[in-house]
């Protein structure tokens, strides 16, 4: 007893000088996948007089990322981290991790992200995350296929249905049997939910889920999108190719590349990947939108 005392004696007596104060957060994916974000948090932490800790998964599969972040958080040391990066679907997973932030927000710092995104953030009454970034699913399309056709750009699946269907009988009526409709992800993973949910939701199918946790799926909505995709499957002329059951990201975006897909549905690093780093596309006079 004698001696807890005395070294509180001591503390009130020294000195102290404060440490600044320490952030530590851990990232998904590996540092050049964030340029501009690691120079810019660089800067912020100085003028703030914060030490701030920035360390990386090395690994941009999610379910690997996933094991990661279960292990630190489940077996916590004093080195574990402050903020994790999470995937926008996580949340519900890892709530009883997460420190509740709604003291912290306020109507102004809400409002400047994307309500429908910030739902996902939102368990059981509480902000226990915000957005640090956002992907888009994008429908990509080969502008010179669609010039070459006269066709504009489909505004309803009904339309896209008809311009794949006269621009590729017209394209293998001229000897081009490998060019096919539509290139996405429908191997039994993330990205096919995300097709799903964007197919039911761009014909008032609802959300596959609402917040509640109930089924709102189960409608004639969704019922004809998700007969028209099988028919775009098994049906003459074939918009989706079989090859499309088993592709992801990657392989669907290598169809689209190659020149062999009228239509493509990925994410925005496309776009820079398409431009810039597909000798096979850009070199071609093939055009995208």
């Amino acid at each position: 007893m004698r001696l807890r005392h005395y070294l509180c004696l001591v503390a009130w007596l020294v000195p102290v000088i404060a440490a600044p104060p320490e952030i530590r957060v851990l990232f998904y994916d590996f540092p050049a996948a964030y340029p501009g974000f690691i120079p810019f948090a660089t800067r912020w932490a100085a003028q703030n007089n914060i030490t701030l800790t920035l360390d990386f998964a090395q690994t941009n599969v999610t379910t690997d990322y996933a094991a990661v972040i279960t292990s630190h958080l489940k077996n916590p040391k004093p080195d574990s981290y402050d903020i994790y990066m999470l995937d926008v679907i996580w949340p519900g997973d890892y709530v009883n991790y997460l420190l509740p932030l709604d003291s912290y927000l306020d109507k102004t710092t809400l409002d400047q992200h994307n309500p429908d995104i910030l739902v996902n953030d939102r368990v059981n009454g509480h902000y226990v995350a915000l957005p640090f970034y956002a992907d888009y699913g994008l429908f990509f399309y080969r502008k010179d296929l669609l010039e070459k056709y006269n066709r504009p750009f489909p505004q309803t699946w009904d339309e896209m249905e008809q311009t794949a269907g006269i621009i590729l009988r017209g394209e293998r009526q001229a000897g081009n049997n490998n060019l096919t409709g539509l290139s996405t992800q429908l191997d039994a993973y993330e990205s096919l939910t995300c097709n799903v949910a964007e197919w039911t939701k761009s014909v008032g199918g609802g959300t596959i889920m609402d917040v509640n946790g109930r089924m709102t799926m189960n409608n004639e909505h969704t019922a004809w999108i998700l007969n028209k995709m099988r028919s775009w499957i098994n049906d003459d002329p074939w918009i989706i190719p079989t090859g499309s059951l088993v592709y992801r990201e990657n392989s669907s975006l290598d169809k689209f590349a190659s020149g062999n897909a009228i239509f493509m549905r990925g994410w925005p690093y496309a776009i820079q990947y398409l431009a810039q780093g597909a000798p096979e596309f850009n070199n071609t006079g093939r055009t995208f939108g």
